[in-house]
Parts: C-alpha cells; sequence; structure tokens
C-alpha cells in the first residue's frame, strides 16, 4: 500500500502525484498532504500490516518445518565439526580507526596500524563482493580452504571435507553485515587501488576516500542502513557519531 503514487524529479525541483515542490513551504505544505492521506487510511494500513504479519507467521513455520526435514534426510552425511563452519572477514575496530586519525593529525605514522585497518576494509570489500556475486550463480565458497563449491542442491560438500548448507551460508552472509549492493563500484575500486598501494600515505587516503563515501551514505537523506554498519563494529548510533566526527577532521 502506497501513501502516494509516484515522483519525477525535473531541473527545478520534483513532482508528487502532479503536486510540484520547487521551494521549502511547498515542501511542507506535501507533507502535510501526505500525514492526511495517511489518516484517512490508517485503518487500512493497519489492517493490511496485520494480514501481512500472519502470512508471515505461516510461511516462517512452513520453511522451518521443511528445512527440519531436509536436514533430517542429509543428517546421516553431516559432519558436525565440519558443517557450516563460517569465518567472515572481522569488522573495524572503531577505537583503533578513531586512534589512526588522531596519530596522523599529530603527524604520526603508524605503518602497523594503517595496514591492519586497512586490510579489514580490503577483506570485507573483497569477500562481500565477490562472495554475492558467486551466490547469483548459485556458488559459495569454502571458508576452510578457499575453493569454490558448485551444485544444485542446498547440502554442498568442498573437497577438503567441509560442509555448507547454501541456505544457511546466504543467511550467515547477511548475519554478519557482509557488504553488498549500491557501493559495490566503490568496493571494487579500493580492492584494486589497495592491491597496488605502497606506502603510509597512499594506504591513508585510500581509507580517507572509503570513509568519506560512508560519510555520503550518511549523509544522503535515505533510510537505508548507513553502508558504514558493514564495515564498522558497533550500534548504529556508534559508527554514525565516529563517521561524522572523522568527517569534520579530514
Amino acid at each position: 500500500m502506497y501513501l502516494i503514487k509516484g515522483i519525477r524529479i525535473e531541473e527545478d525541483g520534483f513532482i508528487v502525484d502532479g503536486f510540484k515542490i520547487d521551494r521549502r513551504e511547498k515542501y511542507h505544505l506535501l507533507l502535510k498532504k501526505i500525514d492526511k492521506i495517511y489518516l484517512e487510511n490508517k485503518k487500512d494500513f493497519l489492517e493490511k500490516i496485520a494480514e501481512n504479519n500472519v502470512k508471515q507467521t505461516q510461511r516462517n513455520k512452513a520453511r522451518i518445518a521443511r528445512e527440519r526435514k531436509e536436514f533430517e534426510k542429509i543428517q546421516e552425511s553431516i559432519i558436525l565439526e565440519k558443517y557450516n563452519r563460517f569465518r567472515w572477514p572481522k569488522m573495524l575496530d572503531l577505537h583503533k580507526l578513531n586512534q589512526l586519525y588522531m596519530q596522523d593529525a599529530k603527524g604520526i605514522q603508524d605503518d602497523f596500524l594503517v595496514d591492519e585497518i586497512g586490510m579489514t576494509l580490503y577483506l570485507r570489500c573483497k569477500y562481500g563482493k565477490e562472495d554475492m556475486e558467486r551466490m547469483e550463480k548459485y556458488i559459495i565458497r569454502c571458508h576452510n580452504c578457499d575453493n569454490e563449491i558448485k551444485g544444485n542442491g542446498d547440502f554442498r560438500q568442498c573437497s577438503c571435507g567441509y560442509q555448507y548448507s547454501y541456505k544457511e551460508y546466504r543467511r550467515s552472509f547477511s548475519k554478519n553485515n557482509m557488504p553488498t549492493g549500491a557501493a559495490a563500484k566503490t568496493f571494487e575500486i579500493f580492492i584494486q587501488k589497495w592491491n597496488i598501494a605502497k606506502t603510509y600515505n597512499e594506504k591513508n587516503i585510500l581509507i580517507d576516500h572509503l570513509l568519506h563515501e560512508f560519510h555520503l551514505s550518511l549523509t544522503s537523506g535515505a533510510v537505508h542502513r548507513p553502508v558504514a554498519m558493514n564495515f564498522i563494529d558497533g550500534t548504529r548510533k556508534q559508527v554514525e557519531t565516529i563517521i561524522n566526527n572523522l568527517a569534520r577532521k579530514s
């Protein structure tokens, strides 16, 4: 259910359902109009949400029952200590990130720290991008030996002996906030340039450029989850705070 039918961007503003917004006063009028539409349809919205929640609960129960049966069929083949043992690249320690910037501002070039932070960003960019591309082809990567595992079914076994559920692989990818999506091109550029960066300054500039992209994502006004959350370990408030602080210092 939608409050508005469409938006068209023009050079001097934008049009929402025939209502042109070209100055702040009209923007506030539009918000009032949308509030009015919502209030007039609130009952229908709430009923639709409740209906969707019931359907989703039913789908979840059916999925769990189906996957339980699928697991029972392959249970005898599973080696528990080698089944779904995921090791995703670690996330950035926000305190170390802040430390790098504080030291750099004082003229202190910490090669070990810049390498640690840069490699953390590099590995999450690399495996986020590459693993998503693999999964789109129904391929997964073994987290024990890095070999690609192809197949048509859910159960996969690598030549090294490690075993995976394709569904659980995808869920683990999402649960661990691996980066992908609209910023994939930015990740690709960072991966390419990091591979040839040699000096402290070259590496630090690459890190700074990537954090600048995080800041643009944060301040874009879009309601999506900030891309920095895919890289920095912390609550949303902590991540937003450090990105905003570092943006002011850079």
